[in-house]
């Protein structure tokens, strides 16, 4: 057996031991708190793995949404293929809006990801041209163009296939986390996201300036321009019978004035702009629509058309030559003294740069010309009904026919037939008779034989 010193000794040894072992055991835990033993990737107990784990989590949400947005963009540009419900193409881009703006921020630093949501803004913005475009088609077809409204349904469908090479291009971006190819407006260009950017103020002339007083006159008619827009009219412009309140200011405005040899205008100037529309919904009555409140926001598809005024400086100052807007890819050109319709925005442009406010005496002028229209087109139906009338009644009287037989007797009645010989007429009461041909005198029987012929 052993002694007391040889048992002591070997005790004393395990506990040495077993000291050391828990000691070890102690650094190894001490180092997995820091550090994960895969890749050295904080542990998920650390301040570190918390923000670690909160980065992912938020670009995990922020892909999430961007892949709903453009899976809904997607899936209405395949419906730009047809000639969709202009009111159901509508309430899809509202779709493609409320996707868009459940996109969080990107994360922060990442600008190729910041880059991305701004073209996603860029293609949310392009369906509310598709909805002008369709506006336009529809308008087209309202009048009877058809060259107009293949035009327009033409750059419709153009802008759905453009829609999906984009949205194509932008997917890619995400998922490479880089900038996409796609080329940016100037609205959506370093601005935020929400796109409600202040106006650009005006443009500075390019001519040089003048001791005429005319460069600041301009200026200053610019400016009551922009501040104040057209007047606000009521209107069936678009569509006959649906009536709106509408009114337009001015936005981008840019001018050109340019000296002459004319002793009568020694200044011509040209400007130019594009307006923001605030139109209110469509009425069945001009009286409902009076009563409508114009909208506070631009009405979508503002932008869209470009306009122009030409002046000449006389007198002392700027006397308004012509106002006009022109769509050069649907071949439309309007002009204040070329356009006969006053229900045209070119006229209410007119009123804002100075020029005699008309419009009620064209109005009246054009009421006139539709009236006159109207009755012209009430006689020529009139004349129609009576012509067709008479000659009705000449058909009828072509039946009826005077029979003589050979006894001299005579009776009006209508020819309706002959059978085995005999005659079978019928009187204006309704009363048949048959009569035997050879009877009837030889006038009535020839007039018998032509007729069968």
């Amino acid at each position: 057996m052993f002694d007391k010193t040889m048992v002591r000794t070997l005790l004393a040894m395990v506990m040495v031991a077993l000291v050391a072992i828990l000691t070890g055991c102690g650094k190894s835990e001490t180092k997995s708190e820091e550090k994960s033993p895969v890749l050295g990737v904080p542990k998920a107990d650390s301040p570190t793995a918390a923000a670690a784990n909160d980065r992912v989590s938020d670009d995990v949400v922020f892909r999430t949404h961007f892949k709903k947005f453009i899976d809904e963009a997607r899936s209405l540009t395949r419906t730009m293929d047809l000639l969709p419900d202009r009111a159901a193409y509508k309430n899809r881009v509202n779709s493609v809006e409320e996707a868009y703006s459940r996109i969080p921020d990107p994360p922060s630093g990442n600008e190729a990801l910041a880059m991305c949501c701004k073209s996603a803004r860029q293609i949310s913005a392009n369906f509310q041209v598709g909805d002008v475009y369709l506006g336009y088609t529809n308008d087209f077809l309202h009048l009877g163009s058809r060259d107009g409204a293949d035009k327009s349904l033409k750059h419709f469908h153009d802008l759905g296939k453009q829609q999906r090479v984009d949205l194509d291009e932008l997917e890619a971006a995400v998922k490479d986390g880089r900038v996409p190819k796609i080329e940016l407006s100037d609205v959506i260009k370093g601005k935020d996201l929400q796109n409600n950017s202040p106006k650009p103020p005006i443009a500075k002339v390019e001519a040089p300036t003048t001791d005429d007083g005319s460069t600041d006159a301009l200026k200053e008619l610019l400016k009551v321009v922009e501040r104040d827009g057209t007047p606000t009219r009521v209107t069936d412009f678009k569509k006959p019978g649906h009536w709106q309140k509408r009114h337009y200011t001015a936005t981008r405005i840019e001018y050109h004035v340019k000296k002459t040899d004319s002793l009568v205008s020694p200044c011509l100037a040209t400007v130019s702009w594009l307006e923001d529309a605030y139109l209110s919904q469509e009425r069945a009555t001009k009286r409902e629509a009076e009563a409508d409140p114009l909208p506070k926001q631009p009405t979508a598809g503002s932008h869209s058309t470009p306009f122009w005024a030409k002046l000449a400086w006389q007198g002392g100052k700027w006397v308004l030559q012509d106002v006009g807007w022109e769509l050069p890819s649907f071949d439309i050109y309007r002009s204040h003294t070329k356009t006969s319709n006053p229900k045209d925005p070119v006229h209410d442009w007119w009123v804002a740069f100075g020029g005699t406010d008309d419009f009620s005496a064209r109005e009246a002028e054009a009421e006139n010309r539709e009236n006159a229209e109207v009755e012209k087109k009430r006689e020529q139906r009139a004349a129609e009904e009576m012509a067709k009338k008479e000659r009705k009644a000449a058909t009828e009287a072509a039946k009826w026919h005077t029979w003589t037989d050979l006894k001299g007797r005579t009776i009006e009645a209508k020819f309706t037939g002959m059978m085995a010989g005999n005659v079978k007429l019928t009187k204006r009461d309704g009363t048949v008779l048959t009569l035997p041909l050879e009877k009837l005198s030889d006038e009535d029987q020839e007039w018998i034989k032509n007729r069968k012929k």
